[in-house]
């Protein structure tokens, strides 16, 4: 659930321009567009915070809670030239930012560090992972404990913060309305998502089916949601399985990707008939869940006329495992410690910016139909390593991607798949070596699962 953009007092939104066609929706995504040379990757990491004390799950307010953090991170950098600035919704403050990334927050206090896009991979790592270490370094200051999991292993519910945004206060409103388990999706999941560049509707084609072919993949190489208040988990993902019972009207593997006319405008089809859950005036939420986008470009909601920047923020609430919003976000993996996030970038990188590599992995999946890689995903989210396609186990076919992947990459960076590279190895998911470790998770082992999963963590397995 990446930030919307904010524009300041002296700034105009480019995209605050009245809409009164649909077919004025694809110039948003022709203008995304980027030459091959101008290619840009960004990171975008959500991860836990606890009390190291009672290690429970950060409050929003209070001595030891989120806002102390956010504030202590403000006092340290006061006098740095590039310092984190708050950014405040009314007297609340919501989020840090510099020129390096966004720290935001998710919905249950889970903090969301929006690292901004590089063009070389090197550079990417480096910068989001000096961030992640400046934010480390902040929380154990006051005694916080941050640990990456794509859910938290002990805290129902109830236990998770409830952070003071209204565009939250929506979206929980309207997911108490629906069935499934979108409030614990909301707040007890954290995930990893990584955002590309297009060139062309054609290049968003081939990447976007490719994403979507790797999801049990990824999904699988940074699984570690081994627990869910305290026991065992029953699904090898865990986390993909709480979104699979999200909301089905904006989760899942949309069959259209693999429709022959796949493009911009299917994608637009498909957004407009996803529900509605706000749109902004002069930085006011306003709540208009379940709402039809074409209606609301056709015939206005409550005094407002549509515009292309709301369809933008409407992009940014369709929750699929892959979406365009308008570049590519690949959003199927759990969080893990650093140097897994290094090690997915990495291989994404060299799997979509890396013309041959590109050709390589697609032909592993020439002529996969939708109902093929749903029985796939599936069976991955059930059985996990177990899992197989077209007769090859999962982590088979994973050794046979990483080695894809490090054929084009130079020397100094195919080391950061060596996190990717033990599992394979040895035949084990962080998930699984959570469960091997612990029979169940309580007040007296928190502290030492927590440990394990720090982001600056060396490595788990």
């Amino acid at each position: 659930m990446s930030q919307p953009l904010n524009f300041g007092p002296n700034e105009s939104d480019p995209w605050s321009v009245a809409l009164r066609k649909e077919d004025e929706l694809e110039q948003i995504f022709h203008s995304f567009e980027k030459k091959p040379d101008d290619l840009l990757m960004g990171i975008e990491y959500e991860i836990f915070g606890s009390d190291q004390k009672q290690h429970k799950p950060l409050p929003y307010e209070g001595a030891v809670s989120i806002t102390s953090l956010y504030f202590h991170m403000v006092k340290l950098n006061a006098y740095k030239p590039d310092p984190w600035v708050a950014i405040m919704e009314g007297s609340n403050i919501v989020a840090l930012t510099d020129k390096r990334a966004t720290i935001a927050l998710e919905p249950g206090g889970q903090i969301e560090i929006a690292a901004k896009p590089h063009k070389s991979l090197e550079q990417m790592n480096a910068v989001f992972n000096e961030v992640v270490k400046e934010l480390n370094q902040a929380a154990s200051d006051l005694d916080i404990s941050l640990f990456a999991m794509g859910i938290h292993p002990s805290a129902k519910r109830s236990d998770m913060a409830q952070v003071k945004k209204s565009r939250y206060a929506i979206m929980r409103n309207y997911m108490s309305t629906r069935e499934g388990l979108g409030l614990d999706m909301m707040t007890r999941t954290c995930s990893i998502q990584l955002n590309l560049d297009l060139m062309s509707e054609s290049d968003m084609i081939e990447k976007t089916r490719l994403a979507a072919c790797l999801t049990p993949v990824f999904s699988l190489l940074c699984s570690s949601s081994g627990f869910l208040e305290g026991h065992k988990n029953k699904h090898a993902l865990e986390r993909s399985f709480i979104w699979q019972q999200t909301d089905r009207d904006r989760t899942g593997i949309p069959a259209l990707i693999f429709d022959k006319n796949f493009g911009y405008k299917s994608w637009i089809n498909f957004a407009l008939d996803v529900p509605m859950y706000f749109i902004r005036r002069d930085n006011n939420y306003i709540d208009v869940a379940g709402a039809s986008f074409r209606e609301f470009i056709r015939h206005g909601l409550k005094n407002q006329q549509a515009t292309l920047r709301d369809f933008i923020d409407h992009l940014s609430t369709i929750f699929t495992e892959i979406r365009l919003k308008p570049f590519l976000e690949l959003r199927s993996c759990d969080s893990l410690p650093v140097i897994y996030v290094n090690a997915l970038a990495t291989f994404v990188w060299a799997l979509f910016y890396n013309k041959k590599s590109h050709e390589e992995a697609r032909a592993l999946f020439t002529d996969i139909t939708h109902q093929e890689l749903i029985k796939f995903y599936d069976q991955t989210i059930r059985t996990g390593r177990e899992a197989e396609f077209r007769g090859q186990k999962i982590f088979d076919l994973a050794e046979l991607l990483l080695n894809i992947a490090k054929k084009s990459l130079a020397s100094q960076n195919q080391a950061y798949l060596e996190p990717f590279e033990i599992l394979v190895q040895k035949n084990i998911t962080c998930a699984e070596w959570q469960k091997e470790r612990y029979n169940y998770i309580n007040q007296d082992n928190i502290a030492d699962l927590i440990s394990h999963f720090s982001p600056l963590a060396k490595s788990i397995i």
